[in-house]
């Protein structure tokens, strides 16, 4: 092995490793995936403090929120880091009011309810997010509620992706 010199990002490295790109990349991937599970067990970080990181860890800005949630304990998705976002608005996503749907019970229960907030309308037009809004859940479990209550004839909409708006028949 070459004596290691400091590689221009600020880090070091072996001249040998500039030779193997697939020995690189297994060190970059490897570098990520410490990177992301440094993160994920420090609780007491808020976003700011993870966006600051970036500028000393520049890995940490290809990191998407997903990646860090994805390995998170049960039920931490909708409890950590939960907090401001840049502009200051609490996240939706982490706050929406948890609906069971995993169970046709569950998803009966859910498609009521989302039912019965559309039909509250009164013939005007509801968008996705101010029906999730009312009934809680995630972004996928309404798109699928609403997608089974178009399918069963109950409802119907206009527009696409973010002005979409449903109505009741």
């Amino acid at each position: 092995m070459g004596s290691p010199e400091l590689h221009p990002d600020g880090g070091w490295y072996d001249l040998h490793m500039a030779a193997s790109p697939r020995l690189q990349n297994q060190v970059e991937r490897a570098v990520r995936e410490a990177l992301i599970a440094s993160i994920r067990d420090d609780r007491s970080l808020t976003i700011d403090r993870i966006i600051a990181l970036r500028k000393e860890y520049p890995e940490v800005g290809t990191i998407s929120v997903a990646e860090l949630l994805d390995g998170a304990p049960s039920g931490a998705r909708r409890t950590a880091r939960a907090g401001a976002t840049r502009s200051g608005r609490k996240s939706q996503a982490v706050h929406a009011k948890a609906v069971d749907t995993r169970s046709a019970t569950g998803r009966d229960a859910y498609d009521q309810h989302v039912l019965s907030i559309v039909k509250e309308g009164k013939g005007t037009k509801v968008s996705a997010q101010d029906i999730r809004k009312m009934a809680g859940g995630t972004p996928e479990q309404a798109r699928r509620a609403l997608n089974r209550l178009i399918e069963a004839g109950k409802i119907d909409y206009t527009g696409k992706a973010r002005a979409t708006r449903y109505f009741s028949k």
